[in-house]
């Protein structure tokens, strides 16, 4: 089964080419459109990004000790 993303218009397969939601619904954005979309909100909005990794990183003391990265 494929999916057209709707910020490339490409048409992709749903298990290599989409996140899936909770419900186990595929995203609107491929992986590769999804992945540029944050990597950019990111660029653009440095102080609100560093705010939420800080708060991600305070709510996850440990995931770095058990990931071993």
């Amino acid at each position: 089964m494929t999916k057209i993303c709707i910020d490339c218009k490409k048409r992709k397969p749903l298990e290599e080419g989409f996140y899936f939601n909770a419900k186990g619904r595929p995203g609107s954005y491929c992986k590769r459109c999804a992945s540029n979309r944050s990597l950019r909100w990111q660029k653009e909005n440095p102080e609100k990004y560093a705010a939420a990794r800080k708060k991600w990183e305070e709510n996850n003391p440990n995931y770095w000790k058990v990931t071993g990265l």
